[in-house]
Formats: structure tokens, sequence, C-alpha cells
């Protein structure tokens, strides 16, 4: 596992091992804008084993400085740091995989789960800079995906709707979101039930069953049960 906050990946190396007691978890707190620490990781991979890669980058905390952490902001609201930072996101993926493909070439197979956003393909109202950045992720996916079969390196897509990952605990946020579920004929007020949102481990089983596939999943649309199913704009 690779994340900036080491912190954070012993909590995640934690929970992993009391249901998996048996499991080898490992975790190297590498910056994916650091070039050098990224070089450093990528030649200390084992070369006796198939390396897969799961990408699930976004905006973590502290990234970029937005009002009450609402990544949902209106047209005339959007700073030039909010674009940088979310172009950012797109750059570091594919220095990331430009990193990684002369290992991934030289396997009889490989399997890479780049994970987006539903906001890639349906767009909300005050998510414009959002949408942007996840569609960007999204379409780099799809091109990588075509451009890399013949190399026996197979690309999903994992287009996740809203999670319960914490992004939506600000009531900032929340009333951000039930006028998009209103926009898509969904109601959402406290009164009938509030939020709907996935379980972190639905996106966990999602790319498990993806990794473990004898076909190549091009792509995967997954929403919570009562969160508005619509696959495009």
């Amino acid at each position: 596992m690779l994340a900036r906050t080491e912190k954070n990946l012993q909590i995640i190396q934690k929970w992993i091992k009391n249901d998996f007691p048996n499991a080898e978890i490992f975790y190297s707190p590498v910056d994916i804008k650091n070039e050098k620490q990224v070089i450093d990781f990528v030649a200390s991979l084992p070369s006796d084993k198939t390396i897969e890669w799961v990408q699930c980058v976004g905006l973590g905390g502290g990234t970029v400085t937005v009002k009450d952490d609402n990544p949902y902001i209106t047209i005339e609201n959007i700073s030039p740091e909010l674009v940088e930072a979310e172009v950012t996101v797109l750059k570091d993926t594919v220095a990331f995989l430009q990193k990684l493909l002369p290992i991934f070439k030289k396997q009889k197979e490989t399997r890479v789960v780049i994970v987006s956003s539903m906001s890639a393909v349906r767009s909300v109202p005050g998510g414009a800079i959002h949408n942007a950045a996840k569609g960007a992720i999204s379409r780099f996916a799809n091109a990588a995906m075509i451009e890399l079969g013949k190399n026996n390196i197979f690309i999903t897509d994992v287009r996740p709707g809203g999670v319960d990952t914490g992004m939506y605990d600000t009531k900032a946020v929340q009333e951000s979101i039930k006028p998009m579920a209103v926009s898509y004929g969904y109601d959402w007020s406290d009164e009938n039930g509030g939020l709907r949102l996935a379980p972190p481990s639905s996106v966990g089983k999602a790319i498990a069953a993806i990794l473990s596939s004898e076909a190549h999943i091009t792509s995967l649309n997954l929403v919570a049960r009562g969160q508005w199913p619509h696959e495009g704009s």
C-alpha cells in the first residue's frame, strides 16, 4: 500500500489484519508527486512476483483548501489552485503508470484497476471541476486500456458513486448533495432518510472481483441502493 501519511497506512493495515490475520500486508509512505520516492519504490518491487496495481487517488486532506472541505463548488467560485490540484491527480496517475510499465510489459499478464468516479459520467450542478477531473482520469484509463491491451495489460476503470468515506460528513457537503439528488428525481431530505452512500467495502469487493475474474472487466459502475443510478449526463 502506498500513501503519503504513514499513520493512515498503519490504520488500514490493522483493519485488514483484523479480518485476515494471515495476510501479508506491507506499506510504504510514498508521495507519488516525489519522483525519486516513486523510482526508489518501483525499484524495490520483487522480481519473483506478479505485480498488479490498484490506483485510487484524489485530493486528500491538506492538498488544497476549499471552504467547508466541500468539493462541489459553483463555477464562479472555482479557484486556480483547485483547478491545478485536480489536474495534478491526472498527472500523478500518468507518471506512476509510466514508471510501472517496464515491469508490466515483461509480465505474462498484468491487471490494473484505476478508480475514478461516477462523477466522470454523470454531471451534477456544482460539480463542474469535480466532474471534469474525474472524467479526465476515466478517459485516460479507457485510452490506456485500448493501447496496452496488446501487451496483456488489462486495465479496468471503476466508477463508484457517493461512498461513505467521510467526505460527506460535513453539513455543507450534505446540503450541496441534496439538490443534486433532486435534479435526478430523488428525495434525500432528512425526512426521507437523508443521503444514500455506499460502504467503502463495496468498492473493495468490486475490485477483488475484477482482479479474480477470468474475463477482462473493462469498466464497472456502482452506486448505493437508493442513490440515483444515472450513468450519463
